[in-house]
């Protein structure tokens, strides 16, 4: 795990090693409150819900599937009764092995989020596959979105359109949204042969509607760690369009969490909100707040200002920010006229050609006059020199390799009010297995909020590893399934350890690199 610290605290020191191997991966479970791990719980079907709790603890006595799965999932709840989580979990099974569909779906819930049960995607992935044969379209949705993972088992879009497409054929609205964008996509081409028999159980659709469900929103979420393939970014990012959203989607956007403070905005446009997320340690903001400098949107232009800002979108993850700075940097005059400013005692400019010199974007700076600028722009209290110069310290880049250094400097920054320094300054202690404060846990969880993918990944190994907070895997792997969404090929590789850790040894959910 010190590996996975390394690389988080680096942060894309190194723009050839920040991309993952793996091109696509989808996002199987969308769920915004990403701290809790209990999905929402919505009663399609109201025969069972109206029954009162006498006549239902009458009929789990008497065994009656449906009654069991009902009772478990109130007990779940606490819908009638006090919230018994092992209990609910212990009912619920027991309609599983009575062999009621919507159950085997439920309890595969369960298994993927870690509720009542040891977190384990792969038995998860087994009853997905007995809800979908089963005939249920949430279940052949869910299993048709882990075809597309390639965490659980072997990506096969072949086998993943089958089952989606069963399920848009059952009118189930995400499929059908699904199946348009693996069409828009190139996934699917035409109809796979999906009208095999024997692959479906035939079922009675009505005594599967008569269950509550637990709701997961699944989504198919194409990832692209590819930044060098334009044409593979099926989401191709234009700033008048985000500056366009609503306050809501904006936020998402941005990686905020929904419990974020609102006050702290100064305003609600969308200028403010990016900027505060930005501040907040935002990869995507940081990148959004680079192309208006860079367009000049509603905003004086400045290109050395943008390049600051990618800059340090890349320093958190941002692959999507290492062309726009290239291609900004390769402009007419841009590097001439970088040069002139630093030369003026420009401390943004200062830091970009330093930075650019670090990056290894620009070899005119030799190591050592690089550090220089770094030293004296961060004399003068400028933020992102005197975090630059913590990871170079860090690194033992243009200059020796220094812990010590690196901690007084991030601590100086922390000082000064810098979110990102005060993470990393955690993430050190982490590394060293030192006691964390509980206003050092909370600080992470408000950043995290806030939108810093440094300290959502901290907080992923802290419940990796039961630092600070009790363990439990299934957050640890939400975590860190979230920021790898979000562009870090760092929660991307500590995400898929976790499953490898767990992967049972069976040829169906044995992966090929």
């Amino acid at each position: 795990m010190k590996i996975f610290l390394f690389l988080i605290l680096i942060a894309a020191s190194f723009p050839k090693i920040i991309f993952a191997q793996d091109t696509t991966m989808s996002e199987v479970v969308n769920n915004n409150r990403r701290y809790s791990i209990y999905p929402i719980i919505k009663p399609k079907y109201y025969s069972f819900p109206l029954m009162t709790n006498y006549l239902l603890l009458k009929q789990a006595a008497d065994d009656d599937p449906f009654a069991l799965h009902e009772l478990g999932l109130r007990y779940l709840l606490g819908y009638g009764f006090k919230k018994d989580t092992l209990k609910a979990v212990d009912l619920v099974k027991r309609a599983v092995d009575k062999n009621l569909t919507a159950a085997k779906f439920n309890y595969a819930i369960l298994l993927n989020n870690g509720i009542g049960v040891e977190w384990n995607p792969f038995e998860a992935f087994n009853y997905f596959e007995l809800a979908a044969k089963g005939g249920m379209p949430e279940g052949q949705f869910a299993l048709g979105v882990i075809y597309t993972d390639n965490l659980v088992v072997p990506r096969n879009y072949t086998l993943a359109a089958k089952w989606i497409k069963k399920a848009a054929e059952a009118n189930y609205e995400p499929a059908i949204e699904a199946l348009e964008q693996l069409i828009k996509l190139g996934i699917y081409f035409e109809d796979p042969k999906i009208t095999e028999q024997n692959d479906v159980m035939i079922v009675d659709s009505v005594k599967i509607k008569n269950a509550t469900i637990l709701s997961t929103e699944w989504e198919l979420n194409f990832i692209d760690f590819d930044a060098k393939d334009e044409n593979k970014d099926s989401e191709r990012e234009d700033i008048q369009n985000i500056l366009q959203l609503n306050k809501n989607k904006l936020l998402k956007k941005l990686g905020v969490g929904d419990n974020f403070n609102e006050e702290n905005l100064v305003d609600t446009s969308s200028h403010s909100i990016i900027r505060f997320a930005s501040d907040n340690g935002s990869p995507e903001a940081l990148m959004y707040e680079g192309m208006i400098l860079e367009a000049g949107k509603h905003i004086k232009k400045d290109p050395i200002l943008a390049a600051l800002k990618y800059i340090k979108a890349i320093r958190l993850g941002s692959f999507k920010s290492v062309s726009k700075l290239f291609q900004l940097i390769s402009g007419e005059n841009f590097i001439s006229k970088l040069r002139t400013v630093a030369k003026q005692k420009n401390y943004d400019a200062m830091y970009v050609w330093a930075a650019l010199t670090a990056l290894g974007f620009d070899n005119t700076l030799t190591p050592g006059d690089a550090f220089k600028f770094l030293l004296e722009a961060a004399s003068n209290n400028h933020l992102p020199s005197i975090i630059e110069i913590g990871l170079l310290y860090f690194n033992g880049e243009l200059t020796d390799k220094d812990k010590n250094k690196a901690l007084e400097y991030w601590k100086k920054a922390s000082i000064l009010g810098s979110p990102e320094a005060e993470i990393r300054l955690v993430l050190i202690k982490i590394q060293e297995n030192a006691d964390l404060l509980d206003n050092e846990i909370g600080n992470l969880l408000n950043f995290a909020e806030n939108g810093s993918i440094l300290a959502q990944m901290a907080l992923a190994y802290c419940y990796e590893e039961g630092v600070a907070v009790k363990k439990n895997l299934a957050i640890a792997a939400k975590l860190y399934r979230i920021s790898a969404v979000r562009g870090s090929s760092a929660a991307n590789l500590s995400m898929r350890k976790l499953y490898n850790n767990l992967r049972p040894k069976d040829e169906k959910f044995e992966m090929f690199e």
